[in-house]
């Protein structure tokens, strides 16, 4: 395996975990927006 292609497989991973990231933010967001409708304690 060259170098090049470990540094283009470390980037790829980089952009998978950095869309990752992403989705836990968004479903987290999701479920805030589900919760506010609800009346607090």
């Amino acid at each position: 395996m060259s170098a090049q292609r470990g540094l283009v497989l470390l980037a790829r991973g980089g952009y998978a975990a950095r869309g990752v990231v992403y989705l836990i933010i968004g479903l987290f967001a999701v479920l805030a927006a589900q919760g506010s409708s609800q009346p607090a304690d």
